[in-house]
């Protein structure tokens, strides 16, 4: 079966889904229009994030992974071509070209894979070139300036995003509230909705982790994540919470992976309270 053309002209007033200062790698992106209107993402085709995207849509009855899709991009089990590369098609999140947008890569480790220097490159990127192996987040994208206090201005839109990896959480979220004219009711709703996605979806999946490595059974859909991405999205007096990127993640199908899932999905889970406690402490 052949595969359709990806639309990737936008049409005049829509909202593109790839943008300036929007984190992830140069071409990894396409704009995809699905009618006159409304333009959705293109993302690279991954096999291992195609179907982490596709299970977690398609299975039905499994709570978690109800309140997961919460937080994921609308699914719409399509890909096109571009350029001879295939690409899975999702929801474009940003509804607004007025939107203040932050990516924050989690976890104190974003990759394992790959050959000796990637691997090098990515051990680079989390202990040395950025705060990851440190508070477990780095800034990845941003369309709004960082203000690392009594220090003036470390990062503006349209500088190299290595300039944005040594950004401390705290000027981080200051910086995003400044930037956003974010509201005390609006920083209660992050705090909701981290509590939820926390709360009804992850420690959930780990509890699946816990009772496959006793039991050395996979009955269940479980994952650990590395490498995903936080999308925080201020904007008209809402604030939106978002996980993408899995190209990493693991999906548990054997009981030998159980313990690297394990150990993700803790250090996912852990990343994430601590987020929440910084969040609290500007509150």
């Amino acid at each position: 079966m052949s595969i359709p053309k990806c639309n990737t002209l936008v049409p005049s007033g829509a909202i593109p889904c790839v943008r300036k200062n929007s984190g992830g790698k140069k071409g990894v992106m396409i704009n995809h229009v699905l009618n006159s209107k409304e333009v959705s993402c293109g993302k690279k085709f991954h096999q291992n994030e195609y179907d982490f995207y596709n299970t977690v849509f398609s299975l039905t009855g499994q709570e978690n992974l109800i309140a997961l899709r919460k937080f994921l991009p609308e699914w719409y089990s399509l890909v096109c071509e571009y350029n001879k590369e295939v690409y899975f098609v999702f929801e474009n999140l940003v509804k607004s070209n007025k939107a203040i947008i932050m990516d924050l890569k989690i976890g104190h480790k974003t990759a394992d894979t790959g050959g000796y220097f990637k691997q090098m490159r990515h051990y680079a990127l989390d202990t040395i070139f950025s705060l990851s192996n440190k508070y477990g987040i780095r800034l990845e994208g941003a369309n709004f300036p960082i203000q690392k206090f009594n220090h003036g201005v470390i990062s503006l839109p349209g500088k190299k995003k290595y300039s944005r990896y040594g950004a401390d959480p705290f000027d981080i979220f200051f910086s995003f509230f400044q930037a956003g004219n974010v509201t005390r009711h609006m920083i209660k709703s992050l705090i909701n909705q981290l509590d939820y996605l926390i709360n009804k979806a992850l420690i959930p999946n780990l509890e699946i982790l816990k009772r496959v490595k006793n039991s050395k059974r996979v009955d269940k859909f479980s994952f650990g994540l590395m490498g995903t991405s936080l999308l925080i999205i201020a904007h008209d007096n809402t604030i939106r919470l978002k996980l993408i990127d899995f190209a990493r993640s693991t999906i548990v199908t054997r009981a030998n992976q159980v313990n690297r899932a394990y150990k993700e999905m803790e250090d996912f889970i852990k990343t994430l309270s601590s987020l929440r406690s910084i969040i609290v402490s500007i509150f």
